[in-house]
């Protein structure tokens, strides 16, 4: 009962429960989402469902207005906000409690930055996930927890009943819909612009 154009993400959403799972992060907590990617944009609508405080870190405007539009209220742009002024401010001082890092297009010690002493950060995506540098003194001094999650397994059929019942909005996340004969030309395009797209439909008649 789920249109083909919503069921492409529940992966995503899955792999969004076991994040949010992997987390000791409690109601009212504040959670950092470094990237507005599919993936990050799904967590930040899981992360207000089971009634945590997203903050959404991104560079693009337009991929943070649309999850303002969905009701997540902190989203903060590195190229005008001040981050660890902003989180502090908003956390009242004490730094969130937890951070997860599911975009390449702002550094990954960022998520490090964040958090409050001995907070969990998670690295989520898939393997394929390009190397970053890590500043290893962050994490000792801070004691932080760090946690890879890589996958949704087990999460499928919730992931299903979360879009069968609206909780998670699509709307918005589908950038481009192409023909096959244009993948080359899209592949082009991504590589030029790695971060423009969230995600492109091909149609294969």
């Amino acid at each position: 009962g789920i249109p083909d154009d919503e069921a492409i993400f529940a992966e995503y959403i899955a792999l969004g429960n076991n994040v949010l799972n992997s987390l000791e992060a409690d109601k009212g907590d504040f959670v950092v989402i470094v990237g507005a990617s599919t993936l990050g944009l799904i967590l930040a609508q899981l992360a207000l469902y089971y009634q945590m405080i997203p903050v959404l870190v991104d560079l693009d405007a337009e991929k943070l207005a649309l999850a303002a539009s969905w009701g997540v209220y902190y989203t903060l742009n590195p190229t005008y906000d001040n981050l660890e002024r902003r989180v502090e401010e908003i956390t009242g001082g004490r730094m969130a409690e937890c951070s997860v890092y599911v975009g390449d297009g702002v550094p990954f010690n960022t998520a490090l930055r964040l958090v409050k002493d001995k907070g969990e950060v998670v690295v989520a995506g898939y393997s394929v996930r390009s190397g970053h540098s890590i500043d290893v003194s962050v994490v000792l001094t801070k004691q932080l927890r760090l946690i890879g999650v890589a996958d949704g397994y087990g999460e499928m059929s919730s992931a299903i009943n979360l879009l069968a019942n609206r909780i998670v909005k699509t709307d918005g996340l589908i950038a481009s819909r192409i023909n096959f004969d244009d993948v080359p030309e899209m592949v082009v395009q991504c590589a030029q612009y790695p971060y423009q797209y969230n995600k492109i439909v091909v149609s294969i008649d």
